[in-house]
């Protein structure tokens, strides 16, 4: 990865979003979190990160809210999205999420291969 690329992890549960943070910096990125969709939107208004790693169901603004949001506003066209969840299924059967990778919650181990195999097809070897 030839700059430091910047990642907002967007996840109410603290475990889950230390796994997907820890794996992230591992892999060389500079890492933010936030706990709530409200609290992405602030972090992604003050500076956009490059990739934007979040969970669907979230307190006060949800995950397909916040891609939605996301995606409508010209200025971060750029985002790359990554849909972390246990409930993928239940959104995508009805749904267009508009997420560029999706990745299934499970065990710690798992999650963190998940992540890092994305990084990989994001920015290769």
């Amino acid at each position: 990865m030839s700059k430091t690329r910047k990642v907002l992890v967007v996840d109410n549960d603290l475990m889950l979003l230390g796994i997907i943070s820890d794996a992230l910096r591992e892999e060389g990125y500079m890492v933010r979190n936030a706990m709530d969709g409200r609290d992405a939107l602030d972090e992604i208004r003050k500076d956009p990160p490059d990739i934007l790693f979040t969970d669907l169901v979230m307190p006060k603004i949800s995950g397909d809210l916040l891609i939605q949001y996301v995606r409508e506003n010209e200025r971060y066209s750029h985002m790359i999205i990554v849909v972390v969840s246990g409930a993928i299924n239940e959104y995508l059967s009805g749904k267009d999420l508009a997420a560029d990778y999706y990745i299934e919650k499970s065990d710690a181990d798992t999650l963190q291969a998940g992540v890092k195999e994305i990084c990989r097809q994001i920015h290769g070897p």
